[in-house]
């Protein structure tokens, strides 16, 4: 039971931004995939139209465990020499991005709109002591214990978005290109929850099966669970936007070539995205007293408000986007390969109850590409997880990648990830 209910923390979150679509965001054939890293992209662009049916990109990373792919599909999934990490700062990030029905078109040379559809969720656990982790997971010497001063949160925000882009040409002097792009969209909020600790401390005595704990806990839940005919009948609503630039030098009267080709010798990029929030009017947020002795028995079954005292409550709930900003550098190293350079800092603080945020990163990407294939060796830093090698290719219409699967393959990792889409692309006549 113990090991089930740690497997349990380290997938809570799967049920609900690392870098979003390792490799084909920064294709110049990624056509409207290209909006979510930087609205600017979609102008001066290889497609004249390019509908997109459905892309998705699931990413799992943590700081406490290490894993190979092939131990996902037996029973040793948990075991104690997978534990990479034992202090008190432990972190887990999960999200699902799923990009619906959406489309780009020109609507003359120099502008390009593009209207998206977007389903995304973001859980995460942050700053978990892993020693209490492995404590619960100790059959054979699950003795005393205790940690002191924890500040962990635990959140999970699901929300849809619609979103509208305008991207437009500033300027073209032979050598030099700049274009720059803008999205809004309304948000829709679908459900959130969180859980925050604040200088809490637990002592478990093994004589007595009792746990003594000292601080604080803040919950905050949208959604009334008890009610299984409606479980999401209280949403949010908000207001969110991407904005950003893009320069290309185009040396050697590269300029002059058709709008089929690619002109840059390197492309600079740079963008803010997720600015804005979602507000849930009818929410519960309450505060409560840990000060408080229990028995292992009314632990388990969690009724914590029959022996923590409440001390304050609100019934509203802001929940700000993961707000990133972006930069990335894309060098033409001769004819059809390409390296890539990528950047994404979280400009949220993690430690803010109900955090939505994305896991900094940075990766180096060589490519091949062309007209109907691509392929991706993205080599990247993830927060959390570290270094971590994976593989991407597009084939016309379809593209499959990862950002992790060459570490999971040939040993371990501490992350998994795949991304994959199908569209319709209709190109630019050379």
């Amino acid at each position: 039971m113990k090991k089930q209910l740690t497997l349990f923390i380290l997938l809570l979150t799967c049920i609900v931004n690392a870098q979003s679509f390792f490799g084909i965001q920064h294709d110049n054939y990624a056509g409207v995939n290209a909006v979510m890293s930087n609205p600017a992209n979609i102008v001066d662009s290889r497609f004249r139209t390019d509908i997109n049916l459905i892309s998705g990109d699931i990413n799992f990373t943590n700081s406490y465990y290490s894993f190979s792919l092939n131990e996902l599909f037996n029973d040793n999934l948990y075991s104690q020499e997978n534990t990479t990490n034992t202090s008190g700062s432990n972190s887990l990030y999960t999200k699902v991005d799923i990009l619906g029905p959406s489309f780009m078109f020109n609507i003359t040379k120099n502008q390009t709109i593009a209207f998206t559809t977007r389903v995304r969720a973001i859980g995460h656990v942050t700053n978990l002591d892993g020693n209490l982790i492995n404590s619960i997971n100790d059959n054979d010497a699950f003795g005393d214990y205790s940690i002191t001063n924890q500040n962990f949160s635990i959140a999970s925000n699901s929300w849809g978005e619609l979103g509208g882009t305008y991207a437009r040409v500033i300027f073209d002097k032979e050598t030099h290109f700049l274009k720059a792009g803008v999205t809004l969209k309304y948000l829709y909020g679908i459900n959130t929850g969180y859980v925050k600790a604040n200088n809490l401390t637990v002592q478990f005595n093994q004589t007595n099966n009792t746990y003594t704990t000292t601080g604080s806990l803040e919950v905050g839940n949208t959604t009334s669970f008890e009610d299984v005919q409606e479980p999401f009948n209280n949403h949010g609503t908000g207001f969110g936007g991407d904005i950003g630039f893009t320069y290309e030098y185009r040396p050697d009267n590269r300029n002059n070539a058709s709008k089929g080709q690619n002109k840059y010798l390197y492309r600079i990029g740079f963008s803010v995205t997720d600015l804005g929030s979602m507000t849930y009017k009818d929410a519960s947020v309450d505060t409560f007293s840990a000060n408080a002795t229990i028995t292992e028995d009314q632990f388990e079954n969690g009724n914590f408000d029959t022996f923590y005292i409440e001390t304050s409550t609100k019934n509203k709930v802001k929940v700000s986007l993961p707000t990133a900003l972006r930069t990335n550098i894309d060098w033409n190293l001769s004819n059809k390969l390409y390296l890539n350079f990528n950047t994404e800092l979280s400009l949220v603080k993690n430690t803010n109850p109900n955090s939505n945020y994305i896991a900094n990163n940075v990766s180096a990407t060589p490519r091949y590409e062309s007209k109907w294939l691509s392929i991706y060796l993205p080599f990247s830093y993830v927060k959390y997880s570290g270094f971590q090698t994976g593989f991407g290719l597009r084939m016309g219409p379809l593209f499959v990648g990862s950002g992790s699967v060459v570490n999971g393959l040939l040993g371990k990792t501490k992350a998994i990830d795949v991304n994959f889409g199908l569209k319709i692309p209709i190109f630019q006549k050379k």
